[in-house]
């Protein structure tokens, strides 16, 4: 089961990276500030990376 699409467009498509946010954060950082919506950060894989985890034991 594929959970990422790691070649690079899906990559710059799943974090946005072509959002213009990269200064304000290497200027004021970003640990703590959830109004920056960092994709990331997110955690919406957790359950199925842990599925896939217990099931490949």
């Amino acid at each position: 089961e594929e959970l990422f699409d790691l070649r690079p467009e899906a990559i710059i498509r799943s974090f946005n990276l072509r959002r213009p946010i990269y200064r304000q954060i290497s200027n004021y950082g970003h640990f703590g500030r959830a109004d920056l919506d960092l994709p990331w950060e997110r955690t919406e894989y957790v359950g199925r990376l842990q599925a896939l985890a217990a099931r490949d034991r």
